[in-house]
Order: structure tokens, then sequence, then C-alpha cells
């Protein structure tokens, strides 16, 4: 995996509002700035976060979950970035729902510290 570019796809069948599906961080910084994580928070919201090595949620992605992600029902989710990731204006985060693109993000600003080779 890369920490310039890369696609995370799943596919779910939540049960519940809150569920996570996929993390990785850089143990070095305690999982509070260096990771990427997917998760539903709140009973309406899917997260794709990256931290940018000062804060974990300056760079979130977010959907409308319940109109998205339906309860009990299969869906597929993939989730890329792109970029230098080097703190320039140019990284790119894009959520895709069943092959359709919902949502996107320019000038993420995430950072290539996160470490590829972190346990999940």
């Amino acid at each position: 995996m890369s920490t310039t570019h890369g696609t995370i796809a799943v596919w779910i069948r939540p049960t519940a509002d809150r569920y996570g599906i996929w993390q990785l961080y850089d143990q070095s910084i305690a999982n509070t700035v260096d990771w990427i994580g997917i998760f539903s928070w709140s009973a309406s919201t899917l997260f794709f976060r990256i931290g940018n090595g000062v804060s974990a949620a300056a760079n979130d992605l977010a959907i409308n979950s319940s109109g998205n992600v339906p309860l009990n029902q299969w869906t597929h989710l993939a989730f890329t970035w792109s970029g230098t990731a080097d703190g320039v204006a140019n990284d790119r985060m894009i959520i895709y729902v069943n092959g359709t693109q919902v949502s996107t993000r320019a000038n993420a600003n995430f950072q290539s510290i996160l470490n590829p080779m972190a346990r999940l």
C-alpha cells in the first residue's frame, strides 16, 4: 500500500447504526493524527478520515449513511486517496457506494507518515 495513493474496498451489511470498517495507524503517534479510518460514528454519518499530522479530524470526507448504507442490506463501499501526501493542496479523497461516486474532497492535505505495515 502506498501512502500517496490507494483504495480500500469492502462489502458491508451493517446491523446497527454505529460500526467501524477499517483503520491503519502509525503507532508512534498514539493513534491520534497519523491514521486512516472508515467508520459510522452516528446513526446518519459515515466517515472516511485521514490524519494530516496535526489533527485526525482535519481530513474528513463524510456521507449520509442512512441514505447510502441501509441497515441489513449488502452495500459495496470504496474509498480512494491520491496526491503527493506531503501537505500540499492537491491531495484528494473519494467515496464510492455501489460503484457510484457519492462524495469527493480536494485539498485534503494528508501526510505521508502513515505506516503501511501497521497492524489493523
